[in-house]
């Protein structure tokens, strides 16, 4: 009898299915994010070098502007303005700090997106992970549980088919020997067979009509196997019906083939 089936097994070969999926899926979501995470980065970049350009641009301004105040009080208006000059250089020197403040947070604010959209990158791609595994642990779980399920059922119908061909075997072997002991000092003696013209068999005893069974349990002197070897002869050479249930049996194991007559040519026991 065939060990029973192990859950274990099946778990393992469930396993070797799906982890290989999972561990590609996951290859590709952290790939996935990889690129994006460059892309981010690849953005930095660009905001340093607008960056620099806004903060060049702002200089270039900011000492033209000076050249030309000191050129208006010096050259223009002999430099007898000097508190009025003094006054412009203040207030442009006041929007030239307002215009850097606004250029360092325009560009620390583009910064810290970058960084917000790589840790929402990374929590993303663990929380995909966490879903991935579950999905397939589950599938997992259930492929081997509804695997084992079907294997043991198989298990359980092939027992009983067994139990019921060992019962039929035993139930033919008793009745044989049972025959056997009526009919063995008969052998020879009082049993025989005639062929009708109707293609039947008649099947002859010394109490007068009898079945194939008896008579190929009498002429075999209850021999299980010789009995079961001369039912078949008979029934090959037999009527159509006969033959019909010869061609279905014999090319079954002898177990089979008395399970099959048993149940659809109960005639030959009966």
């Amino acid at each position: 009898m065939p060990p029973a089936p192990s859950l274990a097994t099946y778990q393992t070969a469930a396993q070797s299915t799906y982890a290989p999926q999972l561990a590609s899926d996951i290859t590709t979501a952290e790939a996935t994010t990889a690129s994006d995470i460059a892309n981010l980065e690849a953005g930095k970049g660009q905001i340093n070098t607008d960056y620099q350009t806004a903060v060049d641009n702002l200089t270039s301004s900011t000492n033209s502007n000076v050249a030309k105040i000191n050129q208006l009080y010096t050259q223009r208006l002999g430099g007898n303005f000097s508190g009025l000059q003094g006054n412009d250089l203040g207030s442009m020197f006041g929007k030239a700090a307002q215009a850097r403040g606004i250029i360092e947070s325009t560009r620390a604010n583009k910064l810290t997106a970058i960084t917000t959209g790589e840790t929402n990158a990374s929590n993303t791609l663990n929380a995909n992970i966490s879903a991935l595994t579950s999905k397939y642990k589950g599938l997992e779980a259930s492929s081997a549980q509804s695997a084992y399920t079907a294997a043991t059922k198989a298990a359980t119908t092939q027992a009983n088919s067994d139990r019921t061909y060992g019962l039929s075997v035993a139930k033919f072997n008793l009745s044989a020997s049972k025959a056997a002991t009526t009919a063995a000092a008969a052998v020879g003696k009082g049993y025989h067979v005639s062929q009708l013209s109707s293609g039947n068999k008649a099947y002859v005893g010394p109490n007068g009509q009898t079945n194939l069974y008896q008579y190929a349990t009498a002429t075999n002197s209850g021999n299980a196997s010789g009995t079961y070897n001369t039912i078949l002869s008979e029934l090959k050479t037999g009527s159509s019906t006969d033959k019909a249930a010869y061609n279905k049996v014999s090319g079954m194991s002898t177990n089979a083939g008395i399970k099959y007559l048993q149940k659809n040519n109960s005639y030959i026991f009966d």
